[in-house]
């Protein structure tokens, strides 16, 4: 397992955030109101090592997976919660459909399009960045209960050979709405040496 330094992880980070800054402005023409983002935290370790999942286990979670294309296997999972999700349809949905029997067939589209905007948005940076030739496959939404996260998230992890999760929690906040949905990503070695490679070459600079 290849693991990162503290000047590596923060190099991780902001590429991250500038990811995920780039959604806020792409979720603000979605939703036809101002995104923000807040509280961006990253965590990195193997798949055994990482803390346990959790969320709410009343009900089960949205998970969007985006699988990863190129030069790089692995996966995005966007993990948004009922309430989220409830919050989500409320900004989007306009009122005259708010009791449509159409609703869920609408929120499938509405988790679709927000998981396209915010992994595109950091699958594009890490490939910009990082000189990575990925792209993200045609995303799909699944349900979990909170207690299968961990189990099927080692399983993807199992089947791509990947020696790493990066987990990313962070808030887009719309009007006085938060909404903190969980970034998950299955990460193999070739992305981690990538980051070493980027952060030496940046490091090379600054001392030059």
């Amino acid at each position: 397992m290849i693991t990162l330094n503290s000047t590596e992880q923060d190099v991780l980070r902001e590429i991250a955030n500038i990811g995920l800054s780039k959604s806020a402005d792409a979720l603000s023409f979605f939703v036809k109101e101002r995104v923000l983002i807040e509280d961006i935290k990253i965590s990195i370790g193997n798949p055994s090592s990482l803390p346990k999942f959790s969320r709410t286990k009343a009900e089960k979670l949205y998970i969007l997976e985006t699988l990863l294309k190129g030069e790089m296997k692995g996966g995005c999972y966007l993990v948004f919660d009922p309430s989220e999700v409830s919050l989500l349809n409320k900004i989007c949905i306009p009122n005259s459909m708010a009791n449509s029997q159409a609703n869920d067939s609408i929120t499938h589209e509405i988790l679709l399009e927000i998981d396209n905007i915010v992994s595109a948005s950091v699958i594009t940076q890490f490939s910009n960045l990082l000189q990575l030739k990925i792209y993200g496959h045609v995303p799909k939404m699944m349900r979990w209960n909170s207690n299968e996260v961990d189990k099927n998230l080692l399983a993807v992890a199992k089947e791509f050979d990947a020696e790493g999760i990066l987990r990313i929690s962070t808030t887009f906040r719309v009007e006085k709405s938060k909404i903190s949905p969980e970034f998950i990503w299955i990460l193999d070695n070739h992305f981690l040496d990538k980051v070493k490679e980027f952060s030496g070459s940046l490091a090379d600079k600054l001392i030059k």
